[in-house]
């Protein structure tokens, strides 16, 4: 019995199984070359590649596939098989499709198909596998015309120059095995290339013998192909005759190679891919042991404000004995960590606008509700669509500095004995209430206090007593002027205070006789009692100067004429006196 193409069934069908082992081989050559060659690798096949999903819409097809239909690449891709085949083969193809995704097994069909580049109706095996990828369901369709394929095969045979042409143009390295002894009967070039051998030594050789790192896999592999097993994925680490270390992703299948049968291996190299693997993992590797051991707080969050992820140095700082404990409690940064949620919020916005703010200082609050002053070096990590991502970052703690710069301040600006305001202090803040005071028109007045009878203090009981009794006085003097004024230590025994507003002379006044009252008091010290008293004089701005250093001098000339007509009284500035 013939079929329409005058060939007998026997033959068709032993055309048929060629076509099969022919394309499932090949496409076990596509699938070790990996995603990145995946597509190159399609269009170099000669069978038409379909990729349907379960509505029959193709999603995919190879450059054979696009000739095969007569179209465009773009014009296949997206069509249904009704678009683009006739009816009664649309809905063969469709049942087709809805049993092997049911069984979930390969499924090998023959019959007639139109194909358009040969304008007419031949047999052909399509072959559908199904597969699934991201949760979605796929079938692989290849096709094959097995009434030129036994010719070609014919022709093959009668070629074998051209077969060996062929191979020595495929990307992957292509070894011939004899099952029968393990000999190497045909290597191509990129074997060659890839095992440093020249093609001479390696046909011959006993299956790459002593090139195998690991002789346990090695013995597996070779009995595998001995015993004339398809294999469809086999990883093997080798040193190539020049000393590299090199990784292969290997397949075999079945063949007659001359009329013996045989192995045919295929084996990618995928050295590069083996040796950026190892360059990540020390990588991850590398930030896992910075990110645990850091000594400042390594942390993700979301943009919304939910912590993503923290390092243990991060949980210390902020008061928790774990990074879990601080993911499990902080939930919103805004709410648990920031003392203000504008600060979160202006830290969100600046990250948003320029990409990474780096040393932002702000109060942060610990787990048990203290607050410390924190530095946060962040920056945006954004989708393909440029939204923000996550945020990355870095916290420390800089309550140190911040004390540091504190009693820096403090070391600047105060007198370490009393504490008030040193002379340099207080003129900056006389500068600054005169420029206030000037522009709104107001009155202000300083004053110039010298104590009375304080050097016989300090030579008579010394000058751990006369340090107590400075102290005391700066005490008195902000007693006094509190609400109204703010007092300094000059140097010495000389002191000075700013009068806010001074209203009339009779105002200062007043408050320089509180002053002299209340230092005219005892101070005791260790049980003695200290008298002293002071002179004080005063200048008013703008009265008598428009400047601090101006008005400090006619304060203390003012002192002195107290000085002069017998101590522990007040005189006002006045010109001329």
């Amino acid at each position: 019995m013939h079929s329409r193409t005058g060939r007998s069934t026997a033959e068709l069908a032993r055309a048929l199984d060629q076509a099969r082992e022919r394309l499932e081989h090949l496409e076990r050559m596509v699938a070790q070359c990996g995603s990145e060659l995946l597509t190159g690798a399609m269009d170099c096949l000669d069978a038409p590649v379909f990729i349907l999903s379960p509505d029959t819409r193709i999603v995919y097809c190879n450059a054979p596939a696009a000739l095969m239909a007569d179209l465009e690449r773009t014009e296949v891709i997206g069509a249904t098989a009704a678009e683009i085949l006739p009816e009664d083969q649309a809905e063969l193809l469709t049942r087709h499709l809805h049993e092997v995704m049911e069984l979930g097994e390969p499924l090998l069909c023959a019959g007639c198909l139109e194909l358009a580049r040969f304008g007419r109706r031949t047999m052909c095996a399509a072959q559908h596998r199904y597969v699934t990828t991201a949760g979605e369901s796929y079938v692989v369709t290849t096709i094959y015309d097995a009434t030129d394929q036994a010719e070609a095969e014919e022709n093959l045979r009668k070629n074998a120059s051209d077969v060996r042409q062929m191979f020595d143009a495929a990307p992957t390295a292509v070894l011939v095995v004899g099952l029968a002894d393990g000999i190497i009967l045909y290597a191509n070039s990129r074997a060659e290339h890839i095992f440093a051998m020249p093609k001479e030594e390696l046909i011959g050789h006993r299956t790459l013998e002593g090139l195998w790192e690991d002789m346990e896999a090695y013995s597996e592999a070779r009995s595998m192909f001995l015993e004339g097993r398809d294999v469809e994925e086999l990883e093997v680490v080798s040193t190539n005759l020049s000393g590299q270390r090199i990784w292969l992703l290997g397949s075999s299948s079945n063949v007659n190679f001359e009329g013996e049968p045989a192995a045919l291996l295929n084996f990618v190299d995928i050295t590069e891919r083996k040796l950026a693997e190892k360059a990540v993992r020390q990588a991850e590797q590398t930030y896992r042991t910075i990110f645990e051991n850091a000594a400042e707080g390594i942390f993700q969050s979301a943009p919304e404000g939910r912590l993503l992820n923290a390092n243990q140095a991060m949980a210390s700082i902020l008061g928790y004995g774990s990074p879990d404990e601080l993911l499990a409690q902080v939930t919103d940064l805004a709410v648990h960590l920031y003392v203000n949620a504008a600060d979160r919020a202006r830290l969100f916005s600046l990250v948003a606008e320029h990409g990474s703010v780096a040393n932002f200082e702000c109060p942060l609050k610990r787990k048990d509700g203290s607050t410390f002053w924190a530095a946060l070096s962040v920056s945006a990590v954004r989708d393909e669509m440029g939204r923000v991502e996550h945020i990355e970052g870095l916290l420390r703690d800089e309550s140190a500095r911040k004390r540091a710069e504190q009693e820096l301040t403090i070391r600047a600006t105060r007198d370490q004995l009393t504490g008030l305001a040193n002379r340099a202090h207080f003129l900056r803040r006389l500068a600054e209430f005169l420029e206030a005071g000037g522009d709104a028109g107001g009155r202000m007045a300083v004053l110039f206090i010298d104590l009375d009878f304080f050097k016989q203090i300090n030579d008579t009981y010394g000058h751990h007593v006369g340090d107590e009794v400075l102290r005391e006085v700066a005490r008195r003097l902000r007693r006094a002027l509190y609400g109204s004024g703010e007092p300094a230590r000059l140097g010495g025994d000389e002191f000075a205070a700013l009068l806010y507003q001074s209203g009339e002379n009779g105002h200062v006044e007043s408050v320089a006789r509180r002053i002299i009252e209340d230092l005219n008091c005892p101070i005791e010290v260790d049980g003695l009692h200290c008298r002293i008293g002071c002179s004080v004089g005063a200048s008013v701005f703008p009265d008598n100067g428009m400047d601090a250093e101006d008005l400090l001098q006619k304060a203390d000339e003012a002192m002195y004429t107290v000085k002069e007509s017998g101590k522990n009284d007040f005189r006002p500035f006045q010109t001329g006196a």
